[in-house]
């Protein structure tokens, strides 16, 4: 090969290798766009994490300083019924307690005054049946704010009777722990026992009825075993009104039930509710049906112990 031909075939080759060389540098570039990208992108999610837990915490500021003014709100709740409990204690000497003929005003007005679902017709007839009969020792399940509880003892007073066993724990956890439908059990869930129990109390000192109803704030089945070791089978009239789940509804009514003297009353209330027919249907097959009354929106039934 001559001078010329090597001196052309090195330049050939000299320039396929700056091409080769050009293609590795376009390459190159090319791979230092993508990771440029890429170190833009992982940025940019780094400021988005950085915001977001920023905002998280901005939440848990604002959950804490919430949980913190519910908490204070319920702290002076409780003071405030504290207070209401010792002003009941202290109470040793209630005023008169009001006479017979004052019942059709005093239950009229509790019918449309105070929250609950006890109409005016069914305290009437509970009165009625109390005083008739002479009973002088009562107890209620699911007091809430006291308008079936309150005729209960205002009948059992002017009998010159003894007590009235409120049954009730006013806790949102036990009112929702024997669930219902979805709508009733959020309900219970929600709503405010606190101020419930509040109002139940100064009720309480009002009506004077401080020597006659007797607070037991407890599960159905705890207050149960405490009324049988107080007066062991000695209720004379016995209201059932607790959570209308299918099993604590038979739970009330069979073991309360026990504790009813021969002679007294037992009234189921609610019977539409499907989780109470079965009590009902207890205490049926059980005792004499004396009573089945229903109205625009509730409905109950009485039975005799004999």
């Amino acid at each position: 090969m001559t001078m010329w031909g090597r001196t052309r075939k090195l330049s050939q080759m000299v320039a396929e290798r700056d091409g080769w060389l050009i293609g590795r540098e376009a390459r190159i570039e090319s791979l230092e766009a993508t990771i440029s990208d890429r170190e833009r992108a992982i940025l940019d999610f780094e400021r988005m994490l950085r915001e977001r837990e920023s905002a998280v915490r901005d939440r848990e500021r604002e959950a804490e300083s919430e949980i913190a003014r519910r908490q204070a709100t319920i702290r002076d709740r409780e003071e405030r019924i504290t207070w209401l409990e010792n002003q009941v204690r202290r109470l040793e000497t209630p005023r008169l307690l009001p006479r017979a003929d004052d019942l059709p005003t005093l239950l009229r007005d509790m019918a449309t005054r105070l929250p609950g679902w006890c109409p005016e017709q069914k305290a009437r007839w509970m009165v009625d049946r109390i005083q008739e009969n002479g009973y002088k020792i009562a107890a209620e399940l699911g007091v809430f704010a006291g308008r079936s509880v309150f005729p209960i003892a205002l009948a059992v007073a002017a009998n010159h009777g003894r007590t009235v066993y409120a049954i009730d724990a006013w806790e949102n956890a036990v009112a929702t722990s024997t669930p219902t439908d979805e709508q009733d059990h959020a309900w219970w869930g929600n709503v405010d026992l606190v101020a419930i129990k509040s109002a139940f109390l100064r009720e309480i000192i009002s009506l004077n009825l401080v020597s006659v109803i007797k607070i037991l704030e407890l599960s159905s089945a705890q207050a149960c075993t405490a009324v049988s070791h107080q007066v062991g089978q000695g209720i004379d009239f016995l209201h059932i009104d607790g959570a209308h789940a299918e099993t604590q509804a038979i739970f009330d009514a069979t073991h309360w039930s026990q504790l009813v003297t021969p002679g007294g009353t037992i009234v189921l209330d609610d019977i539409d509710w499907p989780g109470v027919r079965g009590a009902d249907a207890y205490l049926t097959s059980r005792f004499e049906r004396i009573e089945e009354i229903r109205g625009d929106k509730f409905a109950f039934a009485a039975f005799r112990v004999s």
